[in-house]
């Protein structure tokens, strides 16, 4: 089941305030960071990438990136940027490949710092890959770790070696591609690759090193800076590298400032982190290392940061916890629940935290914990864009990460003009996201003005994309709008009675997997699939009630149990009104705490929409007015702008024309996506017949209803599929 969600969150009721010139600045100057970290691999630090910007690799005193990331080698056979390494094969068990950087590019300094992306695809087994200037000490720690016929990639900071070359050590047959993607100032960072401690081995020779054996349960280990391990009393943040396995956490910091949040949790392989140096600095100071549960790690010094370059955040700086227990450090983004497949959160970053509103970069940890099964994270700026496509290859089938696993990776991603970025899954995760510096200055001038991102944690599924966004609407991260690009499968019903629609004959939980098993028969390579409950919430009745209305609401405990259920299984839901004698708006609002939520729709049945109470045995259909409906879109579409929200689904059901009454005067107002969605049951030709007269062109959606009952000769997914009904509906509903 690929549980598909077009849903952005695009902030809780928070914004945070930016001068126009801070925003100009930021806009014109950072977009041109994108970040790549992966899940499978084991060996990244940080990563900085680049797609979509036009222009050379440049040198000077800034941050410079390609237009896109130019490819040095690669061992398939697809060929390099300039011809060189074309005839490079199948690196072999044992081999050292040195590949040619600086000569290849006179704007590349034989000393540059670079960014590099790497592919690995294990031919037989799995191994590691250590990637590294040549002529320098190879890192202990692999750039990247590969299970056997996996494709891993991910991106790495590192120096060039003698004659501005790299190398590529591998211990097992490799598939290999490598990209430049961009360069790094030479007076930002200074790599100085040491290990610090090494917990699992007793025997180390060298006196830079503490070596401990296994860390039990509440050890602390001090581990000077100054003496063997040399660093400079000037020395800015310093950037670590945390490899191996605990039971529970390890936390690094320096001893002067005092623990923050965890930097490993159980189930980690390798993170990094960002340390801020105390009051004595570096030389005077001593890195502590402490674990709570049994740890056997290491921890790697990969170098630090220029003094003022970067600015650490100190202590727990988490800005997103969806987990059900999850906090965050001003209590926004916490215990929001699974986030479905193919949902983007757009996260409010500068002002938060202690990052300055002016900041240009961030540095960030993204957790995903639990994913169903491989898949992927990214992380870019939130600016207007067209589309937002992975850049990197993905892991191949069988890399699975779920159950309890969380994979932590750390990325150097730019804030988008209003100081947010975007945070895209494709399989259903929880996620955490923790800043753990920002840069002080701009980046290099933007080259032009579009950006796509990078994967963070990536898998076999297909790259993702969305269409484009109006630069006038509601956000600048991708899948804003649900259609055209999803495509939704619906049950309908109520857990009331069975006999009221499919959703109803059996518990939620029970219905999503039932849900899960239905869609699997529309997913096509055409569009992913978004999930929804569509549920009858408030429902029409042959009783006039207390009120007279002829209706009967739905308690919130009850629609907060399928929000629940659908949260957990990542399904978008849908609240269907059928009003009675009442008003669609006067109902709407009963729920409105809900639709204030991302992942809510509303739906209005017109057919109970009825100015006398016979309709619900058996009297005439109801109708609704265009104006009615507007009305009704009007307030959901300010709701959609206070809360932020992404665009928000308005069903509205018809098969007879007058169910709609000027039909041609609905407005479908920006952060609304109106569906008419055709619900009429029969034969073949009724139903084709229906679809005919009440279908709707762009910019509006259509809607088709299936029924397992009343349909006669239903037909399949194929058929529809394959243009049965014309224009293809977009939202699949079945009763």
């Amino acid at each position: 089941m690929r549980r598909d969600q077009a849903i952005e969150w695009r902030g809780e009721r928070h914004r945070v305030a930016r001068s126009r010139h801070s925003a100009r600045h930021v806009r014109r100057r950072v977009v041109a960071l994108s970040a790549v970290v992966l899940v499978g691999g084991a060996g990244i630090v940080f990563g900085v990438g680049l797609d979509g910007f036009s222009g050379d690799i440049s040198g000077g005193g800034q941050l410079t990136f390609a237009n896109e990331p130019v490819r040095l080698l690669d061992t398939s056979g697809s060929g390099t940027f300039d011809g060189a390494f074309d005839d490079a094969s199948v690196l072999k068990a044992g081999t050292t490949l040195e590949l040619d950087v600086a000569d290849r590019r006179i704007d590349v300094a034989r000393s540059a710092t670079v960014v590099l992306d790497i592919t690995v695809q294990g031919v037989d087994e799995g191994g590691d890959v250590h990637v590294f200037g040549c002529g320098r000490d190879r890192p202990l720690t692999p750039t990247l770790r590969h299970e056997s016929r996996n494709r891993t990639t991910t991106q790495i900071v590192t120096s060039l070696g003698s004659g501005g070359r790299v190398c590529v050590d591998t211990d097992s047959d490799v598939e290999v591609t490598v990209d430049l993607a961009a360069t790094l100032p030479e007076d930002m960072f200074d790599m100085q690759r040491r290990r610090l401690l090494d917990a699992s081995e007793t025997d180390v020779e060298s006196e830079a090193v503490v070596a401990t054996g296994r860390l039990a349960d509440g050890a602390r280990i001090e581990i000077p800076l100054g003496d063997s391990n040399a660093v400079p009393d000037d020395a800015g943040p310093l950037l670590l590298t945390v490899a191996g396995e605990t039971s529970g956490s390890v936390v690094v910091f320096d001893c002067a400032l005092g623990p923050g949040g965890p930097t490993m949790v159980a189930g980690d392989e390798q993170v990094s982190s960002i340390v801020s140096v105390g009051p004595n600095g570096p030389s005077g100071g001593s890195l502590c290392v402490e674990s709570a549960g049994v740890s056997d790690i290491s921890v790697d010094l990969v170098g630090w940061f220029a003094p003022g370059a970067v600015v650490a955040v100190d202590g727990d700086a988490r800005l997103v916890d969806t987990r059900p227990d999850g906090e965050t450090t001003d209590a926004l983004f916490r215990a929001r629940g699974l986030r479905p497949a193919h949902a983007t959160l757009q996260v409010p970053v500068a002002g938060r935290a202690g990052v300055a509103a002016d900041a240009s970069a961030v540095i960030v940890r993204v957790g995903a914990w639990g994913m169903d099964g491989a898949g992927q994270v990214a992380v870019y700026a939130a600016d207007d864009r067209e589309s937002a496509s992975s850049a990197v290859p993905n892991i191949h089938a069988g890399d699975d990460i779920g159950g309890d696993r969380v994979v932590h990776r750390t990325v150097i991603v730019p804030l988008g003009s209003q100081g947010e970025i975007c945070v895209s899954n494709d399989r259903a995760t929880h996620l955490t996201v923790d800043v753990l510096g920002w840069f002080t200055q701009p980046a290099d001038p933007v080259m032009n003005d579009a950006t796509a991102p990078s994967e963070v944690l990536t898998s076999n599924t297909p790259e993702m994309s969305s269409p484009a966004t109006d630069a006038g609407s509601w956000g600048r991260c991708p899948a804003q709008s649900l259609f055209p690009h999803w495509r939704m499968v619906a049950m309908y019903g109520t857990q009331r009675s069975g006999v009221l629609g499919v959703l109803g004959e059996q518990d939620p939980d029970a219905a999503a997997v039932r849900l899960g098993e239905l869609v699997e028969a529309w997913e096509t390579s055409e569009r992913p699939i978004l999930p929804a409950f569509e549920l009858i919430t408030v429902l029409a009745t042959a009783d006039a009630g207390a009120d007279g209305m002829y209706n009967l609401a739905a308690s919130d405990e009850f629609v907060q149990e399928y929000l629940d259920a659908a949260r957990r299984h990542g399904i978008y839901l849908i609240l269907d009104l059928q009003p009675g004698r009442s008003d669609f708006l006067t109902e709407a609002k009963r729920y409105e705490k809900f639709l204030r939520q991302p992942d809510v729709g509303l739906a209005l049945d017109p057919e109970w929409r009825t100015p006398a109470p016979s309709r619900p045995v058996g009297g005439s259909v109801g109708y609704v007015t265009a104006e009615e409906v507007n009305s009704v879109s009007a307030w959901l579409a300010d709701i959609v702008r206070e809360e932020q929200l992404p665009e928000k689904l308005l069903v509205v059901h018809q098969f007879q024309q007058q169910m709609i009454r000027d039909k041609s005067e609905l407005v479908e107002p920006p952060g609304i996506a109106l569906n008419i969605h055709m619900d009429g049951l029969g034969t073949r030709a009724q139903k084709l017949d229906t679809y005919s007269h009440v279908h709707v062109t762009p910019p509006w959606s259509n809607g088709l209803k299936l029924f397992y009952d009343e349909d006669i000769d239903m037909y399949t997914p194929t058929e529809v599929l394959d243009g049965a009904f014309q224009p293809v509906p977009d939202l699949i509903t079945y009763q």
